[in-house]
C-alpha cells in the first residue's frame, strides 16, 4: 500500500495529494526562534531557501490523503505565545500561556475563559477518534477553574458554538 500505510481505503482512493505548506520565520516585527519543523504523518522535505519562510513539502510525490497531516513547529523559550496560520479557506491558531502568564493570571481577580475547538469532521470516524475527543473534552471540562467562562466550538463541514456570543 503507498507510504506503508495499513489504512483499508488507501486502494480504493483513486485521487492522491499535492502538499505545501509555507511557514512564516516572523510574526510581527520580531523573529520567531523556530527550532525544527517535522512531520509524525507523512515523511517531509524542507526548502531552506527563502529567507523569511519555510517551505514544506511531502517527500513523496503522489501522496494519498488517507490520514491527517501533522505539522510539528517547535519554538525556543524566547517566543511570542501565540501562533497562527492563514490558508485560503482554513485558519489555525494556539496561544500557549508561559508560566509566568499562568502564575500571574492566579493572582488577579479575572475571570479566565476556554474556548475548546473540536474537530467532528469525518477524519475523526475512524479508530473511535471522536470517542476520545469526548473523553478527553469531559477531563478538560472537569478540570476547568471555578467561576471561569467556557465555549465549545465543534466543526466539521460547518461549524457550531455550544454557547452563543449573545449570551
Amino acid at each position: 500500500s503507498p507510504a506503508n500505510t495499513t489504512s483499508k481505503y488507501v486502494q480504493s482512493s483513486p485521487y492522491t495529494i499535492d502538499f505545501r505548506c509555507h511557514i512564516e520565520k516572523t510574526l510581527g516585527s520580531r523573529t520567531e526562534q523556530i527550532t525544527r519543523v517535522s512531520s509524525s504523518s507523512h515523511p517531509i522535505e524542507i526548502d531552506l531557501v527563502q529567507q523569511d519562510a519555510y517551505i514544506v513539502t511531502f517527500t513523496q510525490q503522489s501522496t494519498h490523503l488517507d490520514r491527517d497531516i501533522l505539522i510539528n513547529i517547535e519554538l525556543s523559550s524566547q517566543r511570542s505565545s501565540t501562533i497562527m496560520a492563514v490558508e485560503p479557506g482554513a485558519i489555525m491558531a494556539a496561544f500557549v500561556p508561559t508560566e509566568e502568564e499562568c502564575h500571574q493570571a492566579s493572582k488577579n481577580d479575572l475571570t479566565n475563559e476556554f474556548i475548546f475547538v473540536v474537530d467532528c469532521s469525518g477524519s475523526m470516524q475512524d479508530e473511535n477518534k471522536i470517542g476520545l475527543a469526548r473523553q478527553a473534552m469531559l477531563l478538560f471540562l472537569k478540570s476547568l477553574p471555578v467561576d471561569c467562562h467556557f465555549n465549545i466550538i465543534r466543526f466539521g463541514s460547518e461549524y457550531k458554538t455550544l454557547f452563543n456570543e449573545n449570551t
